[in-house]
């Protein structure tokens, strides 16, 4: 049986988990964005990188 690849997708979820605003990890400069992603987003992008046989209704279980 072949062992099944791992796949690493990016989804950055900027301003979570750290109350500061450093100047070496200042969110809104590396990532362009100043609010969370939402649901959408994080679907769009698996679809993205997973194709059109992306299951969200799968994924949400």
């Amino acid at each position: 049986m072949k062992k099944k690849k791992m796949l690493i997708v990016p989804i950055f979820i900027p301003h979570e988990g750290c109350p500061y605003r450093c100047v070496f990890c200042s969110q809104v400069d590396i990532t362009g964005t100043r609010y969370p992603a939402d649901e959408k987003h994080v679907l769009d992008t698996l679809k993205t990188y997973l194709g059109p046989d992306f299951n969200s209704n799968r994924a949400s279980k």
